[in-house]
């Protein structure tokens, strides 16, 4: 089993489709800051990750997140492995499981 547990923000409202089946398809981009400060800027860092939900939970984070909320993802790492122009492409997704809406962006201020 692969299941990886992620605390972040949303770095942009969540974009949601249709997909050729009738189910939902929800894609949240996340910002997750790193535990530690860039040593020449004083700075933290952060790295960004892209997920997919589908279904009810697509449905949800459509519903109830927004950019800037701080979310907690349980999700399960995919390889969407596939060919384009002749040469191979390695990606990986990241399939949302459950997510907690922890706080708004509003909550900050």
């Amino acid at each position: 089993m692969n299941n990886w547990m992620i605390t972040g923000r949303l770095t942009k409202d969540p974009q949601t489709i249709g997909t050729p089946t009738g189910n939902l398809l929800t894609k949240i981009y996340i910002a997750v800051r790193r535990d530690y400060k860039n040593k020449e800027t004083n700075q933290y860092e952060s790295d960004f990750f892209l997920f997919k939900a589908f279904g009810k939970t697509a449905d949800y984070i459509h519903t109830h997140v927004k950019k800037g909320d701080l979310v907690e993802i349980q999700s399960r790492p995919t390889n969407n492995n596939f060919e384009k122009d002749g040469e191979k492409i390695y990606r990986d997704d990241y399939i949302i499981q459950s997510i907690s809406r922890l706080s708004s962006k509003k909550e900050l201020n």
